[in-house]
């Protein structure tokens, strides 16, 4: 089980000071503290809150011990041909793939099922989809339940534990859910688009890395979700759940702030995750946590939404072509966002240098020097900085996004791998 959340002690409180009394030095470092918080870049700033863990996690002795007892209520998540074939004594069934995430209309679904809205509500699956309790688990806190947990290990483990197994099913009584929605729980398409890469925001891609690298939404990063899960299936405790989220980010030494807003892109679906990412973050102490249930899939279905996707160097070659005389290529659009001396060391043909801190002021104006026609819908945009350990190409890659360019390919190996491929690079020199 997880440990009890705790709670924080305020301080004793200290009479407020006006700030017109303070000290003019403290006032000029505050202002200068302010200015420099302002100038970065919003994935870069960090903020310290002292994570509180929800009770997300049941073990099989706790539910034996309180199987039955009034104010709880066990859901079984799979299937109804699974359940009747052996499901925990008393569990009700609600197969949680064939909700649809809807705050409004979940409640009546509970409660047309047996489960009520108060109590604590325990959701298990098995191992043929482990990730089904995790998703029936988020949907009951979209629905607003205050107390719904999973069972650590599914049915396997309570068939280890000696568990009474029923079989066959029987129709369910009705019950009362009447509490109010959380909609913070969710995101849609526009949600997203409206906050990936902005300060406070983590877009958390569940799927395997070479699915993520093939495509994905900008600025969101792919997450090790297998690393959460025991041999046995059961799950991480809260503090080493909490570990492995604090080394995810975009590199080594660079990771995400967790008390960002996660958005976990994906659900249940056909790849098989080990656990729902919702249940996962959750699990780790992060508060806020929204599921975009489409994923990329229904992001990619979706006409005129962004997408990047990682490219090597044989792919970056081909689209350039042979630029004339260093030449910006024709058809693509191709940026070098590192500083000017590291371009006129070398640089790939045809590269316009943009360093990333300008990207923002001058990317329209480098557009109209040198592709003023170009269709931002379609035409492939390829950034680069120096190689996988720096990411300015990611994040330049996000600002084009954000300034209307949807086919974005970031060349994450930038120059190294140019060379290590044996491309040549150009020289430029300067007088």
């Amino acid at each position: 089980m997880n440990p009890s959340p705790v709670p924080d002690r305020a301080p004793p409180a200290r009479p407020a000071r006006h700030p017109c009394l303070l000290p003019a030095g403290v006032l000029l470092a505050v202002s200068l503290a302010g200015a420099a918080f302002a100038s970065i870049p919003p994935w870069e700033r960090r903020e310290t809150k002292r994570p509180v863990y929800p009770p997300a996690l049941v073990s099989a002795r706790w539910l034996e011990l309180n199987l039955g007892a009034r104010g709880v209520c066990v859901v079984d998540a799979r299937p109804l041909e699974r359940f009747r074939s052996g499901h925990i004594a008393g569990a009700l069934q609600l197969d949680a793939a064939a909700l649809a995430p809807d705050p409004w209309s979940l409640g009546a679904r509970f409660a047309a099922a047996g489960v009520p809205g108060g109590g604590t509500v325990v959701c298990y699956a098995d191992r043929d989809g482990p990730a089904a309790a995790g998703r029936l688990y988020w949907l009951l806190e979209l629905a607003g339940h205050r107390d719904a947990r999973v069972l650590d290990g599914g049915l396997e483990g309570w068939r280890a534990a000696r568990g009474r197994i029923e079989r066959g099913a029987r129709a369910p009584r009705p019950a009362r859910f009447e509490v109010a929605p959380d909609t913070t729980r969710l995101a849609d398409f526009r949600y997203v688009m409206d906050t990936f890469g902005t300060f406070g925001h983590t877009v958390m891609d569940w799927r395997p890395p070479g699915a993520w690298a093939a495509g994905h939404i900008p600025h969101s990063l792919p997450f090790p979700l297998a690393r959460l899960v025991r041999a046995d299936g059961t799950l991480l405790d809260s503090l080493r759940a909490r570990a492995v989220f604090e080394t995810f980010g975009p590199r080594e030494n660079d990771y995400v702030n967790l008390d960002d807003e996660f958005i976990v892109c994906g659900d249940l679906a056909a790849d098989g995750a080990p656990v729902h990412p919702y249940l996962a973050a959750r699990l780790a102490g992060i508060a806020r946590v929204r599921c975009y249930p489409e994923g990329f899939a229904g992001w990619e279905r979706r006409a005129g939404l962004p997408q990047v996707r990682i490219v090597d160097a044989p792919e970056v070659a081909r689209l350039l072509g042979t630029p004339a005389d260093d030449a910006p290529p024709r058809g693509v659009i191709l940026l070098d966002l590192r500083g000017e001396p590291d371009y006129d060391i070398g640089h790939l043909p045809g590269a316009v240098r943009l360093p990333l801190y300008e990207i923002e002021s001058a990317l329209e104006d480098t557009l109209r020097a040198h592709w003023p026609d170009a269709d931002r819908a379609s035409i492939p945009m390829i950034l680069y900085c120096y190689g996988p350990g720096c990411v300015r190409s990611r994040n330049g890659a996000t600002i084009a996004a954000r300034h209307g360019f949807r086919n974005l390919l970031w060349f994450r190996d930038g120059t190294m791998g140019w060379r290590s491929a044996g491309l040549d690079v150009v020289k430029t020199c300067r007088e």
